[in-house]
């Protein structure tokens, strides 16, 4: 029996100096403008100038605590079972300081929204400007004095509402069981069945909480427009802008927790050859993503105009459901993954060190979130974007090879023997499915004030259009989708080509008298010299033109490949 414990505690100190020295812009949108954002710049005549007040320091926390058990039981001479448990304790990162700051719908008070006018998203009265804003714990603690500006400011202390550090509540109940078999079908050692089933828990990614302390209260900010560098204080003040929430997270996130699946067969053919059939499977759930949870509904954003007006459509921030806020990006852990595989392999070892390998993958990987920080399409419909994961290979062949040349091997006394005997080729050659890719388009077509928009697919997207192998999609076989809508074609749903790549080497190994052994190595990479894409142009999508090109040049066409045919040699001494 196995007995251990992981205990860990997490100290990271990451600041955030903003522009506290302040930071001019040049533009044309100036009033007057020279016409030239450079000629400006050499005028001294800038069009906005921004400085923040102070530092933002962060002292993130966590404590881990992982106990575990585990023990293999020798049931019969044909039978073994190995089962553990493990308990998880993950404490949510925090910053000591308590000045991180989040956005909770729970806490957001209609009656106190902003006014924001319809025409340009200004706002035009703010009588709560930190509404819906909360800060965890119940006060700052006394190493807060002199490192946070706003330490005893009574607005800034009001959003504190006694919520766990962190603003995440902690999971108790984080059990991960294990249990694992092997058991000789025949008796006679040369079938055996296994199998095993496991659960793991892991912690949530720390971006989520890191940029918190860059949220108001605590990002003061002053901005003039159209002034002279030599005195900027003289500048017009700017409007007030609605508040951008670009790292927020909910109260109830939930630590991420994976199972994984296994039954497989291993067989002896005869004394040197083996096969193994195995079904292997995963999932996962609680896993993080990125929602805009200010998103304007569908269609919004195409069909209400400013007030008065049938042409003018209004503004976004104008429709938004939390008034007095931009985009608002809140981390959650509802997305999942699913992952099925058959795996085979069959192995063969040779007389003299000899071998090879051949195994072939069938798997299929399907998500609605291919990275901790993915923002969908739709923030109110998570599972629209359910799909093929980014890192899929549907199916994958890999052959391998270690083969000793037969002749002159041994000791030979002969020169023409010690040179050509005793060489070995190695080698490994990979076929696999091209990975997928996500298409976007430009235009917000939606109308939700967001991107990552898919287009509508309308025809083959690998038919037509081949111009000397360059060009891998057929951008006529896709369309903008119609105002106030979402586009058919799914996430990660167009595949890049397959992948072929055959890497070998030659090698010998002598000795010149007892002390002094050589290993050269002859490697060659990519020995077919058989360049693949590796990535295709794939930009927004802004529609075609009348003759069934992309809007934007060289959309659909290869971007980057597999690196050339590389050979090096190597010479080693040992002695």
């Amino acid at each position: 029996m196995k007995l251990g414990a992981l205990f860990m505690r997490s100290r990271k100190n990451q600041d955030n100096p903003p522009a506290i020295n302040g930071q001019f812009s040049f533009s044309t949108a100036r009033t007057p403008t020279s016409g030239q954002a450079l000629g400006d710049a050499l005028l001294g005549d800038f069009q906005s100038y921004t400085e923040f007040g102070s530092i933002r320091q962060g002292w993130y926390r966590f404590t881990q605590i992982e106990p575990f058990v585990q023990d293999d039981w020798k049931v019969n001479s044909r039978l073994t079972v190995n089962a553990g448990l493990r308990w998880s304790y993950m404490q949510p990162q925090y910053s000591a300081l308590n000045n991180t700051v989040q956005f909770l719908p729970q806490y957001y008070d209609p009656t106190k929204a902003a006014t924001i006018n319809p025409s340009n998203g200004q706002v035009l009265a703010a009588p709560s400007p930190y509404n819906g804003l909360v800060i965890p714990g119940n006060g700052f603690p006394d190493t807060a004095k002199g490192r946070v500006a706003q330490y005893s400011d009574p607005a800034t202390l009001a959003l504190f509402h006694n919520l766990p550090l962190g603003g995440a509540t902690t999971r108790w109940n984080n059990y991960a069981p294990r249990i694992g078999f092997a058991y000789d079908l025949t008796g006679k050692q040369n079938t055996v069945l296994r199998g095993g089933y496991g659960i793991a828990y892991e912690r949530i990614e720390g971006n989520f909480i890191f940029s918190g302390i860059n949220n108001a209260p605590f990002n003061p900010s002053a901005s003039v427009l159209n002034g002279l560098v030599t005195n900027p204080g003289a500048a017009a003040s700017g409007p007030t802008s609605v508040q951008t929430i670009s790292n927020s997270h909910f109260l109830d996130m939930k630590d991420p927790r994976s199972m994984t699946w296994s039954l497989g067969v291993q067989h002896k053919l005869d004394r040197t050859t083996v096969v193994t059939v195995t079904y292997v499977g995963s999932s996962a759930s609680n896993l993080s993503y990125l929602e805009d949870i200010n998103q304007e509904p569908l269609g919004y954003g195409k069909t209400h105009y400013v007030p008065g007006s049938t042409t003018t459509l209004a503004n976004a921030n104008s429709l938004r459901p939390y008034k007095g806020y931009a985009v608002i990006q809140e981390y959650n852990t509802g997305a999942n993954f699913i992952y099925n595989s058959l795996q085979t392999q069959l192995r063969k070892q040779f007389q003299g060190a000899g071998s090879v390998s051949v195994a072939f993958t069938w798997a299929k990987g399907r998500t609605d979130a291919n990275s901790y920080s993915y923002q969908p399409e739709d923030s109110y419909n998570l599972r629209n974007d359910w799909g093929t994961s980014s890192y899929s290979r549907n199916k994958v062949l890999v052959t391998s090879w270690v083969y000793p040349i037969p002749f002159w091997k041994g000791n030979n006394h002969e020169w023409y023997k010690r040179a050509l005997g005793n060489w070995q080729i190695n080698g490994v050659a990979q076929f696999q499915s091209g990975l997928p890719v996500n298409l976007t388009i430009s235009p917000d077509q939606a109308g939700t004030g967001d991107g990552n928009q898919r287009p509508n697919i309308i025809g083959n997207p690998y038919a037509g259009g081949i111009v000397g192998g360059s060009q891998i999609l057929n951008p006529s076989a896709f369309a903008l989708p119609a105002l106030g809508t979402f586009g058919n074609l799914g996430a990660y749903n167009i595949f890049l080509p397959r992948w072929i790549n055959v890497n070998s080497s030659l090698v010998k190994s002598f000795y010149t008298g007892e002390r002094f052994k050589w290993d050269f190595r002859f490697e060659m990479y990519n020995v077919a010299n058989h360049l693949v894409t590796s990535a295709v142009n794939t930009g927004s999508f802004n529609g075609v033109n009348a003759n069934g090109t992309s809007v934007t040049a060289n959309w659909g066409a290869k971007s980057g490949t597999t690196d050339p045919r590389i050979m090096q040699a190597s010479l080693r001494l040992n002695f």
